[in-house]
């Protein structure tokens, strides 16, 4: 048996970006405010601040609950989704720019 993973494209940033991972709409809003050039949130919260706030889908979720993260993410109409689940990162739709947790701390640490 072989596992398909998702081809992830390598991110090179110009300039540094503040990238937040909140734990509440309000710290989500805070963040925006205080400057962070993108916020994410999780996307199984019930008071996502839409539109302004990235999507964030956690890691280890069953079959059932990614596409339903997927789907709750392209309806949310989020600039971007901070995705921690590879399962749910080949499920999103190409339209919707994904970072991986991998991804980030890739670009956090270089």
């Amino acid at each position: 048996m072989s596992i398909q993973m998702p081809e992830i494209p390598k991110m090179t940033l110009k300039e540094p970006k503040i990238l937040a991972l909140a734990h509440s709409a309000d710290q989500a809003l805070s963040a925006l405010s205080e400057g962070a050039d993108s916020v994410f949130y999780d996307v199984f919260q019930n008071d996502q601040p839409k539109g302004e706030v990235g999507a964030y889908i956690p890691r280890a979720l069953p079959s059932w609950a990614a596409e339903s993260a997927t789907g709750m993410c392209a309806n949310l109409r989020s600039p971007d989704c901070l995705c921690a689940d590879l399962g749910a990162a080949s499920l999103i739709s190409e339209k919707i720019s994904i970072l991986t947790s991998t991804a980030m701390h890739s670009m956090t640490s270089t």
